[in-house]
């Protein structure tokens, strides 16, 4: 990674999001005060704790788009890489016919595995801002800036999503390469498969469900087929495979790989395998991989788990004088 791509995936994510994270925290604590629910300094745990949060995104981040230039085409130079990575991200259209190309591939199957990205984090701000806005209304008026704060991350976000969209449909103006006639390749739903193409290849079906309680934006997934690094998103994945046995990993690439799941699968020529894979719900345990839609490992006992604590919790409280 050079030094200007460091810069816009490491540097700048962790001093804007540890600014906002501050900003807010500051917000919340003084609201807290002025409302007789709290002081000003038991706001320095949540400070740190954003600047860890920050730094741990900033670095997933990194992570994930640093894979997603290792599953570029192999005949791509590194200089290459960076730049179909960061023209899909939004920016700048550059002249080279072959970067503009994998960068609209690659923006795609961003946009056909994540079609409605940032909506439920969206809503629930704006729940929380109104909930802000009711609370100044009664008590301190610095809840009407953590609101207005909230609103704003809000604004920000949807006029990204409007300009990564427009950014898109600029894209969209490069053809995409014809799909190749041999080999693993990763399909995407504007992609045209040719019969003559196709050359006796069965389809893969791989649909990958995101992780249980979110975070599919903080994490990458990771696929190998017959022990080769395929491009691969939460959601549908479709491969043209060579026909027979065929290998097929799955793993979830965060700030270190877990969920690891393989099989092995006879593909027929000419025709569809379907494979369901389910992250775990705790890293330390393995992914679950099968033809019909698995449950995720750890999840029932999670939430037992979470239950007990609520009732102990509940016990105290009403036991303790």
């Amino acid at each position: 990674m050079t030094r200007g791509a460091t810069l816009r995936s490491v540097v700048l994510p962790v001093v804007s999001t540890t600014l906002v994270t501050t900003a807010l925290a500051v917000f919340l604590v003084l609201a807290l005060a002025g409302s007789g629910f709290g002081d000003l300094p038991g706001g320095f745990g949540g400070v740190f704790a954003g600047v860890g949060v920050s730094v741990m995104s900033a670095i997933a981040a990194a992570r994930s788009r640093r894979r997603a230039a290792e599953r570029l085409p192999g005949n791509l130079t590194a200089t290459q890489r960076e730049q179909v990575v960061a023209t899909a991200r939004g920016g700048p259209l550059p002249a080279d016919p072959v970067v503009r190309a994998e960068a609209r591939r690659l923006a795609e199957q961003w946009a056909d595995a994540r079609p409605g990205s940032g909506r439920v984090g969206q809503v629930v701000f704006l729940a929380l801002a109104l909930v802000c806005v009711v609370a100044g209304a009664l008590t301190s008026p610095w809840w009407w800036a953590l609101g207005g704060s909230l609103a704003g991350i809000v604004a920000l976000g949807a006029r990204r999503t409007a300009r990564r969209r427009a950014h898109r449909e600029r894209l969209r103006e490069t053809a995409l390469p014809p799909v190749p006639a041999e080999g693993v390749q990763r399909l995407l739903d504007v992609d045209v498969v040719d019969p003559d193409a196709r050359s006796g290849r069965g389809l893969l079906d791989l649909r990958i469900r995101p992780p249980w309680g979110g975070g599919a934006s903080l994490s990458a997934t990771a696929v190998r087929v017959d022990g080769e690094l395929v491009a691969s998103e939460w959601g549908r994945n479709r491969y043209l495979v060579p026909p027979g046995s065929t290998t097929v990993s799955v793993w979830i690439d965060y700030l270190s790989d877990y969920g690891r799941a393989t099989t092995t699968v006879d593909v027929p020529p000419d025709g569809q395998v379907v494979l369901h894979y389910s992250p775990p719900s705790l890293t330390f345990l393995d992914g679950r991989i099968g033809p019909s839609p698995q449950r995720s490992a750890g999840a029932r006992g999670l939430l037992v788990g979470g239950l007990a604590f609520a009732v102990a919790a509940l016990l105290l409280v009403v036991l303790l004088p």
